[in-house]
């Protein structure tokens, strides 16, 4: 009786050890959480996926330009000035004259030509006239010098003012000869004159 006693009670340690060690696995795994995160590859982050910005290329490293210093150059001496001379001009717009500026050298009998003169002076003055005369040159029988025949008025112009240009129509007729032609004018009481010989062709 004794042996089966010893024997209940060893079975009920055993049972107990079996109940304990069952409760201990058991509370392990009921307490061990469950791990439902998922094998997800992760995501890259924003710096890993953004765009990587081009680098700056490198600027060239500036060159030293070496120093040159600025070359001298000999000074030349001074020069000494050199007075040119200059022509001295006189002022002759006091001063009256009388020219011819259109008139030819020879003209044919009976051909009618234009003798043109000038006449400068102080601008405004008045002259109290102007005159163109023509003489002929006639020779003597003995062979002796010969000379002008008395002269005869082409045209004339009354009172004018200096300076002024004047221009008469002059024709001649007769035998081939000289002729003396002069230009005349009256100013302040005084007269100007200009002569010049032509030939006459007949």
């Amino acid at each position: 009786m004794q042996k089966n006693i010893l024997m209940v009670v060893i079975g009920g340690i055993i049972v107990i050890i079996a109940v304990t060690t069952a409760g201990y696995y058991l509370g392990n795994i009921l307490g061990k959480p469950k791990n439902t995160a998922l094998n997800a590859t992760p995501s890259p982050s924003a710096e890993s996926t953004s765009t990587p910005s081009p680098s700056a290329s490198p600027s060239a490293s500036p060159t030293a330009t070496p120093y040159v210093p600025p070359t001298t150059l000999p000074t030349a001496p001074p020069q000494k000035a050199i007075a040119t001379p200059v022509a001295k001009t006189t002022n002759n717009s006091e001063e009256i004259t009388i020219r011819f500026v259109d008139i030819p050298s020879q003209v044919n009998s009976g051909q009618s030509f234009n003798v043109g003169w000038y006449i400068s002076g102080p601008e405004g003055k008045v002259g109290t006239y102007t005159k163109l005369t023509t003489s002929r040159k006639v020779g003597t029988n003995d062979g002796a010098s010969s000379s002008y025949s008395s002269s005869e008025t082409s045209q004339a112009f009354g009172e004018f003012r200096l300076p002024q240009k004047f221009v008469s129509s002059v024709m001649l007729s007769g035998t081939s000869s000289s002729v003396e032609i002069k230009a005349i004018a009256e100013v302040d009481g005084k007269l100007y004159t200009t002569t010049r010989s032509i030939s006459l062709n007949n």
